[in-house]
């Protein structure tokens, strides 16, 4: 389940939304029943004003009254606004939401623009510069009923299904970062990271789980392979135990972190065919040996149990 904080903060959400504004030339906003704004419009063009200033008299989300405010026309929502104009919501229903959202398009014009002189004339009956208002309402665009129909079809699609994949990797990353908890108990070390390799770029790893010692997230976190000592196991295929700084030589100059006790790398890969998936990446701090020490052996053999959530 994605909490709508989450989908808030989720950039290719948010990308997706701005692309759309911008090719299609009209104002689109993401919100939840209660008419919050899970991502907002583009409040500075094709009509931005109309959600911001109150002086111009238009109020396209009514918080008090969402739904209420919109007449359902089909399978979506319409409301007529002042000037002639129009909004629209479709609403977005997904197993990975826990409530349904609208995505709400507009304000657009339908079919035909009013004189100037009439737009003029309804905003001096609402006292509002006919300046600003008709700024505001040449930046909108003039849509048909069909095109509208067809614009709302396809934002409620390509939305979902967007919605759809952030939910799965959601939950994929929660099953990594279970694993990679489960594996630390198992080893009795307290830090670690899962790294995956990238299946756009295949010379670089991305950290998809970790538990670190301070408060600075990892998640996301690159690194090209070849590069650290992750990087080195990913490249050459062979796992490590690394006590302290004493190594041989062949990796002593990786070695970066003299707090690092006590590691163990390992690289996820398929054992038939030699393809990489990834690294698990193991250490303490404790000068003391771990309570529950594993060979490297018997880590590459749990590491194996990670191959299933990379072919999914």
């Amino acid at each position: 389940m994605i909490s709508l904080n989450d989908l808030k903060k989720h950039h290719k959400c948010e990308k997706l939304i701005t692309d759309f504004i911008n090719v299609l030339r009209v104002n689109i906003a993401l919100v939840n029943e209660g008419g919050h704004y899970v991502i907002p419009p583009d409040k500075s063009k094709f009509g931005g004003r109309f959600y911001t200033d109150r002086a111009l008299r238009v109020k396209i989300i009514d918080q008090d009254d969402f739904l209420g405010c919109f007449q359902k026309t089909g399978h979506f929502l319409e409301r007529l606004l002042p000037y002639d104009l129009h909004a629209f919501a479709v609403p977005i229903q997904c197993s990975h939401l826990p409530e349904t959202l609208y995505i709400v398009v507009g304000p657009v014009i339908l079919n035909k623009r009013l004189d100037p002189e009439q737009y003029q004339k309804i905003g001096s009956e609402l006292e509002v510069k006919s300046e600003d208002l008709l700024n505001e309402i040449n930046e909108l665009r003039v849509v048909s009923n069909i095109m509208i129909i067809s614009i709302l079809d396809l934002l409620a699609e390509t939305v979902h299904d967007r919605i759809h994949l952030v939910g799965i990797f959601q939950e994929k990353n929660r099953h990594w970062q279970q694993f990679l908890d489960a594996i630390l108990a198992l080893t009795d070390v307290e830090c670690g990271s899962l790294m995956i390799r990238d299946q756009k770029e295949k010379n670089h790893l991305v950290i998809k789980a970790a538990k670190t010692s301070g408060e600075k997230s990892l998640y996301d976190t690159r690194l090209r392979i070849g590069e650290g000592v992750a990087g080195w196991v990913a490249e050459n295929k062979e796992p490590l135990r690394i006590d302290g700084q004493r190594t041989t030589s062949r990796i002593a100059h990786l070695l970066k972190r003299p707090e690092i006790k006590r590691s163990y790398v390992l690289p996820i890969t398929d054992q038939e065919t030699g393809e990489l998936f990834g690294v698990l990446n193991l250490h303490t701090t404790k000068e003391k040996a771990p309570a529950n020490p594993f060979d490297t052996a018997q880590l590459c053999r749990i590491s194996e149990r990670l191959i299933p959530f990379f072919l999914k």
